[in-house]
């Protein structure tokens, strides 16, 4: 025995008292330890090694298991897309991830202040059409980005108009504008 044993300390234990443990036998503990690894173990090393090549050195660490797989399948190895991703992650392999496009709806100047909201402390509309406000955003379809301008009736809140294209210019937002005005004009 070497001194006070530590239930979480394996060190503390003999191989014969693991073995017990474990159930096995002290000569086949060490026959395995002896044992040259298996064909399919021989072959994931092999596969791990190559991965380790093309991810470190030849596609800047993008690809996840269906590129990597496919590199492999070139390269004359045979594998499949479910053993590569295993192995990826059993020895740290992960592709990097591609940021996600957000276009940018807002161009701040630094020198200038934002402009004051007029409309906090003014008098709720009396009517339709008399206060129009109005918001871009950015809509992700099949075909890529696409901008919309809005136009709300503050009194009714409801939708009056609205733009939708695939560029944020001064024209987005006057058809938007435009669309309030003809489908509401003000003062009616």
């Amino acid at each position: 025995m070497r001194g006070k044993q530590t239930p979480n300390d394996p060190d503390s234990y003999t191989v014969s008292e693991l073995c017990e443990a474990f159930g096995v036998s002290r000569s086949g503990y060490y026959a395995s330890r002896q044992r040259k690894s298996g064909r399919r173990e021989q072959e994931n090393e092999l596969l791990v090694a190559e991965m380790k090549e093309i991810h470190s050195h030849r596609h800047t660490r993008c690809y996840g298991s269906p590129r990597m797989t496919r590199e492999l399948l070139e390269a004359g190895l045979s594998c499949s897309e479910n053993r590569v991703a295993r192995l990826m992650n059993e020895h740290g392999i992960n592709a990097r991830q591609k940021a996600a496009f957000r276009p940018q709806t807002t161009l701040r100047d630094e020198d200038k202040l934002p402009m004051p909201n007029h409309l906090r402390d003014a008098e709720a509309p009396a009517a339709p059409g008399e206060v129009y406000v109005s918001d871009i955003t950015y809509v992700a379809t099949r075909e890529g980005w696409l901008y919309l301008a809005v136009v709300m009736d503050l009194y009714s809140r409801q939708i009056a108009g609205w733009s939708l294209d695939e560029h944020m210019e001064t024209s987005l937002v006057t058809q938007a504008l435009n669309a309030a005005i003809c489908l509401s004009p003000p003062g009616e």
